[in-house]
Order: C-alpha cells, then structure tokens, then sequence
C-alpha cells in the first residue's frame, strides 16, 4: 500500500508539478522514517488490513462492524460510542485470526491518530497501551498465568485507575486507600470521599469490567506507599456494577469523546490478597512487607505510556504537516502572476515560515522519540536482569521529552491550522481533532510543567557531585568541558555546541542558585523560588537532545547523498528555527553575538527557500494513506474544493429545502411580531 491511497487516477496539476521531479528517492526517505525497509513493510502489511486498498477476502474488511465506515460528526455521543466501540472490539477480535503482530499494529487500534478504525477515540485502548503493559511489567508470573488467557479472550477488558479528581501528577498525593487485613486475607479499597475519586482513565466509564487500581498500601500499621492492585469492577457476564463500586462516565471533552473517559469510588471493597501485582513489592499473608528493589519501578506504565506519548503525538504533527504541504501548494490567493494565474500561497514566505519549521520537527523530533523507545526497551530488559542503574536517566528524559514533543506538537498543529485560513477551521480538515489529540497530552499522563520540573531536578543532581554520568548517557555533556566550537551558521557542528552550551549554562545557573538560596531559605523554600528557570533548564536540555539525537543519527545511517543532504537542510531550519525562538538565551548561554544572531536570523528566511522545493516529497515520505490523513483539505490527489463541497452535502440540514425549524421557530416569530 503505497501513500497515494485511493486516488491515483486524477491529481491536482500543482502537485502533480511538486511530485514530479524529486531531490531524493522518496521510498528511501520512508525507510529512514520507519527506521528500515523491513519496518516499513511491516507497517503497510498491517495499514492494509484496514485501508481500502487491502484485498477483497481481507477478514477485517469483511467484518459486519469494519466493512462500512461512516460519518460520526453528526451522531449523538452515544451513537458515536457504540459505532466506535464495535469497531474496536471487531479489531481486536481478528488480531489472532490475521496474525498480526500486536506490537507493529498498536498504533492503528490504540490511538486517535490512527484514524480510520475509531475516528472519535478507541473506547478500550487503554486495555491495550496501559492495561496490558502494566500487568506484564508489574504482575508475577503467577498473576500472568492467572489473567492473561481472560485479557487475550476478551472476558477481561481493563483500564488503569490512577490519577483522582484532587490529584494527578503527583502521584504520592494519591488518597485511595487499601488496607490490608491478615484475618482475612483481603484488602479494604476505599474512596476516602468524592475529591480521591478516580477520574480520567479511558475506557473506565461503561467498557471495562476491570482495573489496575493504583491506591495507598497500609499493611502492619504502616503506609508503605503507592502500589498496582488488579480490581474487578463489573461483572463479566452481566456487566453490572459489582457491589461497593460506583463508575461511570465523565462526560464531553474538548475531543476524543468516545474514549470512554470514566470515574470510579469505592466503598469498602474487599480484594484478595493475591491481586496486588507482585513483581516488584510483595505483602505477605501475615501482613509483613517486601520493598521493591527501586523506588521508580511502580512508575514503569507511566514510562512506557510517556515514550508511546512522543511517538504518536509526532504522528499527529505529521498528518498536520501533510494536510498542510498539500493544501498550501494547491491553494492559490493573491494579485495573478505574468501567466495570469494567482500564486501558490506556499510561495508567500510567510506561509513558508508558518508550514517549513513544522515539517522540520516532524523528522527531528521522530529521531528523538525512536531513540527513546530504543532506550526504554534496552533499560526494560536490564530492570528485568535486576540492574536499576539506567532508570533513573530514563525516567528524567521520558518526563521531558513527552514535555517538549506535546509541546511544540500540539502548538505546531495550530500554527499549520492558521497556514490553512478558515477552512482550517472545518472539521472535515482535520485539524480540531488533531490539537484535540495533541493539546491532550500536554496535561495529560503527567502535567508537562511538573515532568519538566522532575527532569530538572535529575539535571541538578548530575551536577551536585557524586559519579559522573557515563559515556554516551544523555546528561554526560555536563561532566565534560565546554564545546567551544566557535559559532557559525553554516555549521550544523557549531550549532549543536551552541544548543549543549545553553542547556549547560541553565543547568550550571540554576544549581548555583538553589545552593545559596538553601542556606537562607530551606530546600522547599529554595525550589519553590527557582521553578520557573528549572522549567526552561529542562527544556533546553530536551531540546539539546533532540538536536544531538537527529544529528547522530542522520551520521549513523547508511544512506544515498541525495538523503543526507536533505535531511542535513532539515537539521539546519531546525536548528535555525529555535536560536530564533530563544534569541536572548544563545547571547546569554550560548556563546552567540547580536551579530550571530542577525546572521541566524537572515539564515533561516534563506534555509526557508532552499527546502521549499522538497516540502510535498518531504510529507510524501511519511507514507500516509488517504485513509489515515482523513482530510478535505489533505488527501493525496489535492482535490480540495471537491471533497469540502462533497463533506458538506452530509450535513442533516441539507436533507430537505426547508428545515421543521422553520415552521418550529421563524414562522412563528414573523407571526408575533
């Protein structure tokens, strides 16, 4: 299944022009992207079982609740559940039957994004992303053995109940209770009142018959902290409310609305000792109590969900970039050329600036995310094995690089909404729903200030003394001198030393001042008066690596020239973009000039130019289908005012000449009057 999706006969001529002659092997480009030929195919193996475009006999395609889709943004909320909920169940349902790898196809049954099976929200996705990574990370192999045949049948359906209406993001605030009681070996669950009920959690309001609750552990008399308790909620066969339990559905959001977002209190529910998950802390039919062997390990969903946050947040941004690319090369505004036709609205450098530095985050902050994964699989295994040594650093920059990408992702799908005038505005564009989904996880999975603050507070320690951090950790430039590589801005090399520079001099600040300002305040006083610089401490280390990362990488893969070379452009506008965002800290940090900066500035307008020409091939190669895209304004053959014009026909008020509101409200106010 190639990007093109189902419309290959016709294109607009403007981006046919586009597509015509490229700098660069696009199918190349789409192997860097999804990291290798093979990953690629994989991912359109699995796309194609849900696109147009797979073969007839597809068993998915064939399923009564896939093989219609429709149009949801004119069904109720309910309809719009039910329609979705179906279609989720159905996917999951024939995973077996296809064969597929549940790893490869996660993105496409788990997330907004992927649009096409549940375009408003997943209803069980978190079954999928939380649920089930959580019970093979937590729970002994006992538990394993007990749970999983009922998660993988689908009589288990669950979700993760952490964060409560009085507190999210700190975690050891949490007030739901479960006391245990050797006489009986259960604990006592308990919502202490309505301000510690669960809210949030996908899926809780009327889907899954199951949680891992996350509640404050009392055993001997003592408080031992936060810990994962398998809970039933509903019973299997009649779905009803188990006794003690009081759940529902929290109501309209700003999006997602069918992914069944829910509240949960409990009132003195009994649970057996043996559904506390064990891997790592154990309590024992006596009541006496087993640590775990690091502090951090019952955080280990939360990390898993950050690192999966970053990469479909990009995946977002990427779909904005490409409904953007296409509509900004189509649409023509403006006083006619010497051939009589208006301009491209691309070639306006205004829209450059708006599209170009979005589509550069795309490649650079995908690198970011993908070195990520790579980290949190590597340091997953050694956690396993028993060594804790890399978790720390994982934790700090999966907290700040889940920060960053929300971020400047859901800021970014803004910016390509205005690049699209008022018809960014439609719906059927696709853009409210992207910032839905991105401007989501700026708060949620861990508030992106209080991440932020907790990726600082790694930064400070790295500098405070104790073991230097190793070699090639993402931290070991504060142990070694300053790059003083003098700055240049035809230098990727320079730019990157003046990034580590910046990141160097915050940290180095920010520690000297919370030494002196705890002497005459105390540590919480002292904190409290630097938050605001630990916040942009943070930043700019994520933003040193992602820059570094992408730079790494492009050096490290086996790629043509015409490869490098773009992506080098990439890099360059990147880089170019954000010295321009933060002026005052390169001067400040970094080494930099006014002259420098007016040098960077001129740059960047120039950098704007030289990657103009490759912006279609460059949103090409994310090898989105129009199935995925799902835009009026962004689909392969460009065919925009067609398809608006199309999308609105479906509008229930254009069903009949004359709407009963007429008769019902201006008939009757014409009377009165």
């Amino acid at each position: 299944m190639s990007s093109k999706g189902s419309s290959e006969a016709w294109q607009n001529p403007d981006l046919t022009i586009e597509r015509a002659s490229p700098a660069f092997d696009v199918e190349e480009m789409t192997n860097f992207i999804d990291g290798g030929q093979d990953k690629t195919q994989v991912k359109r193996k699995n796309l194609a079982q849900f696109s147009s475009v797979a073969s007839t006999g597809s068993k998915i395609l064939n399923h009564p609740s896939l093989r219609d889709t429709k149009a949801t943004a004119y069904m109720s909320h309910e309809d719009k559940y039910n329609y979705n909920l179906a279609r989720a169940t159905a996917v999951l349902e024939l995973i077996s039957e296809e064969g597929m790898d549940v790893n490869e196809i996660s993105k496409v049954l788990s997330h907004t994004v992927a649009g096409f099976t549940t375009p408003d929200g997943n209803p069980i996705a978190v079954h999928q992303v939380m649920f089930i990574p959580t019970l093979m990370n937590q729970a002994d192999d006992e538990q394993m053995f007990r749970w999983l045949g009922d998660v993988y049948n689908g009589r288990i359906i669950g979700t993760y109940a952490q964060t409560e209406l009085s507190h999210g993001t700190f975690v050891r605030g949490l007030r739901t209770t479960a006391t245990y009681d050797p006489a009986s070996r259960t604990f006592d669950l308990h919502t202490p009142d309505v301000s510690a009920a669960k809210w949030w959690p996908g899926g809780l309001g009327t889907s899954a018959n199951f949680a891992v609750v996350m509640a404050q552990l009392h055993t001997g008399g003592q408080a031992r902290g936060i810990h994962p308790f398998m809970v039933e909620l509903r019973d299997i066969d009649t779905h009803r409310p188990l006794p003690g339990i009081t759940v529902g559905e929290i109501g309209p959001k700003l999006g997602q609305n069918t992914l069944n977002n829910g509240y949960l209190l409990f009132d003195h529910v009994k649970v057996p000792l043996n559904n506390m998950l064990m891997r790592n802390a154990r309590v024992h039919e006596d009541g006496s109590y087993t640590k775990p062997p690091h502090s951090k390990l019952s955080y280990g969903t939360m990390v898993f969900t950050r690192v999966a946050i970053a990469l479909d947040t990009v995946d977002a941004l990427q779909i904005g970039c490409t409904i953007a690319a296409r509509y900004s090369v189509v649409r023509r505004q403006g006083e006619p050329l010497a051939d009589g036709r208006e301009p491209q609205i691309i070639d306006y450098q205004t829209q450059q600036l708006k599209v170009l530095p979005q589509l550069a985050s795309c490649y650079v902050l995908r690198a970011a995310a993908n070195r990520l994964w790579e980290s949190h699989t590597h340091v997953t295994s050694e956690v396993r094995g028993g060594d804790m040594a890399q978790l720390p650093e994982l934790h700090a920059t999966a907290c700040c690089l889940k920060a960053l990408v929300t971020r400047d992702c859901s800021a970014a799908i803004e910016a390509l909404r205005l690049a699209c005038g008022g018809h960014g505005y439609m719906e059927s564009s696709r853009f409210p729903a992207l910032y839905a989904y991105a401007t989501a996880g700026v708060t949620y999975e861990g508030e992106n200030t209080v991440l932020l603050l907790q990726t600082a507070r790694y930064l400070v320690k790295q500098v405070g003394g104790g073991a230097a951090p190793t070699p090639g950790s993402s931290v070991a430039y504060l142990s070694r001198p300053a790059d003083d590589t003098p700055f240049s801005v035809g230098s990727v090399a320079a730019y990157v030393a003046a990034f580590s520079r910046v990141a160097r001099g915050r940290v180095a600040e920010v520690a000297a001042r919370l030494r002196a300002d705890r002497q005459r305040l105390g540590e919480a006083a002292a904190w409290n008066e630097s938050l605001v610089l630990l916040v942009e401490t943070a930043l700019a280390h994520c933003r040193f690596f992602v820059v570094s990362t992408f730079v790494e990488v492009v050096a490290a893969e086996s790629t043509s020239r015409a490869i490098e070379q773009v992506l080098q452009l990439v890099c360059r506008l990147y880089v170019a973009y954000f010295v321009s965002r933060s002026e005052g800290d390169f001067i400040t940090y970094g080494g930099l000039t006014a002259s420098d900066v007016r040098l960077n500035r001129d740059r960047l307008l120039g950098l704007l130019t030289e990657l103009r020409p490759h912006l279609v091939p460059l949103t090409d190669a994310f090898d989105l289908p129009d199935q995925l895209v799902r835009s009026t304004l962004g689909a392969w053959d460009g065919d925009v005012y067609r398809r608006m014009f199309d999308e609105a026909s479906h509008s229930p008020l254009n069903s009949t000449e004359v709407p009963r509101a007429f008769h019902q409200s201006i008939q009757p106010m014409r009377a009165r009057l």
